[in-house]
């Protein structure tokens, strides 16, 4: 006859996970206790450790829902006495308790999808058989059916975590941020379609800030869901590392693939950020311009009217420069000049203190042809006035 499980087995809260049932199965597999809905389990057997499964849809359950279970070992300590004396110990096997928890992880990433703009999402992926094991916003029911193959995925399992571009399951060109929690062997994916993040500079500054808030928040809320529903795998995520090395590697990727020279430099003029576009347009080395003056990239009779223009700024607001588009003279580290479009914004901080983001654009080509345009519409002229009346 089965020994019926003591109460307190299966006694679990339901106002910290979205328990759907519980059971407990003898060591010949046979349901020994049972609270909430019946189940069959996908693993019953005898467990020496806690096993969580990936998130599945039961293909018996007519609801649809996609569910995840949690197996844990139930053991007896054995004493006996040797000599009368010393005692030894050991675990017996009694038997596992299966617990299948609704899966509440794709409503937790879904929640925070109103501020990824329209084509942001985050989702889990499954590092063994590379399913998806939250919903996608594109494909409809992807739980356990819609197979993700990209370099996100990969990058993730070897790299652990970083920031890359690629193609998404779509076939869509992403940037994706990536995360491999070891714990569960899951993968985690946050991405957002490569045209929407590099749009135009005036709201690309505001965007981006929003966009790294908003992917470092999905991370550190689905890594605090996770801690909550099992109690073992409170170690995987230093949230706060995370979310530095994400903020600053996403800003390098997205600075660092434009083609035009982008600046950022404080109000004594010293350059704070330049991407590799820039150190190549004027030939510099890369990150040699960090901590310079903006007015080594300035003719040197263009530099006094730079720092007259900046202070009129400061004192009165008033500017020629920002928000419109300009042609300017660029100075090469070697003498050589360039021309330039540049465009110029500026943003106060927190702190009242002002930063100016500049983007300049070679047009080299640009007055090339319209200088071979003015030499041959001089001589179609001249030809014209030579043509006898």
């Amino acid at each position: 006859a089965r020994t019926p499980p003591h109460p307190d087995v299966l006694r679990f809260s339901s106002s910290v996970v979205p328990i759907v049932g519980c059971q407990v199965y003898d060591l010949k597999g046979g349901v020994a206790g049972r609270e909430g809905e019946p189940f069959t389990a996908q693993e019953p057997g005898n467990l020496t450790r806690v096993s969580v499964s990936d998130p599945f849809v039961a293909p018996t359950d007519p609801s649809g829902r996609s569910v995840y279970e949690v197996s844990l070992p139930v053991t007896q300590t054995i004493s006996r006495l040797q000599g009368g004396r010393d005692a030894t110990t050991s675990d017996r096997s009694m038997g596992t308790v299966v617990c299948r928890v609704k899966n509440i992880l794709s409503e937790v990433l879904t929640m925070h999808r109103q501020g990824l703009k329209l084509t942001g999402e985050v989702y889990l992926v499954s590092a063994k058989t590379h399913l998806m094991l939250t919903e996608s916003r594109f494909i409809p029911h992807a739980i356990g059916r819609v197979k993700v193959d990209t370099v996100g995925l990969h990058e993730a399992l070897t790299m652990r975590n970083g920031v890359v571009p690629y193609r998404d399951y779509r076939g869509v060109p992403v940037i994706g941020a990536f995360l491999y929690l070891r714990d569960y062997d899951w993968v985690l994916l946050a991405e957002m379609d490569e045209v929407e993040v590099l749009a135009p500079l005036m709201w690309m500054r505001r965007g981006l800030v929003a966009i790294l808030s908003l992917i470092s928040l999905a991370v550190g809320v689905a890594a605090w869901q996770f801690g909550h529903q099992i109690a073992v795998t409170n170690r995987h995520l230093d949230e706060a590392r995370v979310r530095a090395e994400m903020a600053q590697a996403r800003q390098e990727a997205l600075l660092n693939a434009m083609a035009d020279a982008v600046f950022e430099i404080d109000e004594t003029s010293t350059i704070l950020l330049a991407n590799e576009a820039a150190h190549r347009m004027f030939g510099w080395p890369s990150g040699a311009l960090v901590g310079q003056k903006v007015t080594v990239l300035m003719p040197p009779e263009e530099r006094g009217k730079h720092e007259a223009g900046l202070r009129r700024y400061l004192e009165t607001g008033e500017s020629r420069l920002i928000g419109n588009v300009v042609e300017v003279t660029g100075y090469r580290r070697d003498g050589t000049l360039v021309p330039c479009e540049l465009s110029l914004a500026a943003m106060t901080l927190l702190d009242g203190t002002r930063r100016f983001v500049g983007i300049q654009r070679d047009i080299t080509k640009r007055k090339q042809m319209e200088e071979a345009l003015r030499i041959n519409e001089e001589r179609l002229q001249l030809q014209i006035d030579r043509m006898p009346i």
